[in-house]
C-alpha cells in the first residue's frame, strides 16, 4: 500500500500514517507533502503555488514494480518521504516519527507567555469565556476539501486574538523544526460538564502575522486515554469514543486534558515566535458543543504543568531558555 496525503488534507495525513503502521507487510510506502485536498496546491506558507510534484510519475513507478515486476529501485531508499514546510525540502526516514527521542516543550505561563523552562513558569491561572462565534473560516482551513489548483495561503490569525486564548514564545534565536505529532497537556477547570477544545500551533513572523502550522480538536467528554483495549497501532495516545468511555468534566475540579494535534513538518525560522492558540468553538466547521455560556480556567505552575510538546530537531538554545515569552 502506498499511503499518500498532504499536511493540509483535512485529517487524512494522520489516517495515512495509521494505515502505514497497521497494514504494513514490509513493502508499504508513505508520502506526505505540503498539499491541500487532492494535492493540487503547495500550501507551505512561504511558497503558496500550484504543486510541482510529479505524482503521476511516482504512482506509475509503484505499479510498475508491483504489477509488471520491473526492478526500478522503488525500495532502494527509505520508505517514508515527507516535506518540511518553510524549509521547502523533501526528506526521508525509515521510521515515523523520524525523531522519536528528540523534541522540546513549551510551557504555558501567565501574561500570555509560553516559556521553554518550567523554572520560569508562575503558579496561577487565566480565565476565558468561550466565544462560540470563533471560526477558522470556510475557505482558509484544512476542512473545506479545496481541490483548486492554485496556491493557497491560510490567513493571518491575529484577527481572532480578542476571542481566543494565546500563549506566545519569545523571539527564537535559532531555527526549530517541528516534525511529528505535537501533544498538548493542559489543566482546565470548566464551568460546564461537556465542551470542546480547539488548539492551534502558529508561526508568528517578524511582522507579527500569525500563520497556522497545525491544529487539533477534542470534545471534553472524550478525553479518556485508553491504556488497553486498543485495536490498532498509533504514535499518539488513543482516546475512547464509546459511550462507556465518556467522562463528564467535574466542574468543581481542575482536570487534565491531554490531546494531540494533527501531524506536521514545519520549520520555525530564527526571528519568529511560536504561538499556541486555544478556543472552544469553530463555528463554520464544527457543531457547537456548548448549550450555555462556558468559562474556562486554564491553570499552570508546578502542580498544573500545562505545556505543549513539539517533536523534532533544533530545540531551544541556552539563550532561549533564559528568555520569557510574551504577546
Amino acid at each position: 500500500i502506498y499511503s499518500w496525503s498532504g499536511w493540509w488534507d483535512a485529517g487524512f495525513q494522520h489516517s495515512a500514517i495509521r494505515q502505514f503502521f497497521n497494514l504494513d507487510n514490509g513493502q508499504n510506502l508513505l508520502r506526505i507533502g505540503p498539499w491541500n485536498h487532492g494535492g493540487y496546491a503547495n500550501v507551505s506558507p512561504n511558497k503558496a503555488s500550484i504543486s510541482q510534484f510529479k505524482d503521476t510519475k511516482e504512482i506509475v513507478r509503484f505499479f510498475d514494480y508491483h504489477l509488471k515486476g520491473l526492478d526500478n529501485g522503488l525500495y532502494d531508499q527509505p520508505r517514508i518521504k515527507y516535506y518540511t514546510m518553510v524549509e521547502n525540502v523533501w526528506k526521508s526516514s525509515d521510521i515515523w516519527p523520524p525523531f522519536p527521542d528528540q523534541g522540546s516543550t513549551l510551557h504555558l505561563n501567565d501574561n500570555g507567555a509560553a516559556v521553554w523552562s518550567s523554572d520560569n513558569v508562575n503558579t496561577g491561572s487565566v480565565q476565558y469565556t468561550v466565544d462560540t462565534t470563533h471560526t477558522v473560516g470556510e475557505f482558509d482551513c484544512r476542512w473545506n476539501f479545496n481541490t483548486l489548483d492554485y496556491g493557497v495561503t491560510y490567513s493571518d490569525r491575529t484577527a481572532q486574538d480578542s476571542i481566543t486564548l494565546t500563549f506566545t514564545s519569545a523571539v527564537l534565536t535559532s531555527d526549530i523544526e517541528v516534525t511529528g505529532h505535537p501533544q498538548l497537556d493542559f489543566y482546565l477547570k470548566n464551568s460546564t460538564s461537556d465542551g470542546a477544545v480547539f488548539v492551534f500551533l502558529e508561526d508568528v513572523d517578524e511582522h507579527g502575522n500569525a500563520w497556522n502550522v497545525t491544529d487539533g480538536q477534542m470534545r471534553l467528554i472524550h478525553r479518556k486515554v485508553l491504556d488497553d483495549d486498543v485495536h490498532y497501532v498509533d504514535c499518539v495516545p488513543v482516546h475512547g469514543y464509546r459511550t462507556t468511555d465518556a467522562m463528564p468534566m467535574d466542574t468543581s475540579k481542575v482536570e487534565l486534558v491531554s490531546m494531540d494535534l494533527l501531524p506536521t513538518s514545519h520549520l520555525f525560522k530564527k526571528g519568529h515566535r511560536i504561538r499556541i492558540r486555544l478556543a472552544g468553538a469553530d463555528a463554520t466547521n464544527f457543531k457547537n458543543i456548548y448549550d450555555e455560556e462556558a468559562t474556562w480556567q486554564v491553570h499552570f505552575g508546578k502542580d498544573f504543568p500545562s505545556r505543549i510538546y513539539l517533536p523534532g530537531v533544533g530545540g531551544p538554545t541556552d539563550d532561549d531558555l533564559e528568555i520569557q515569552g510574551s504577546d
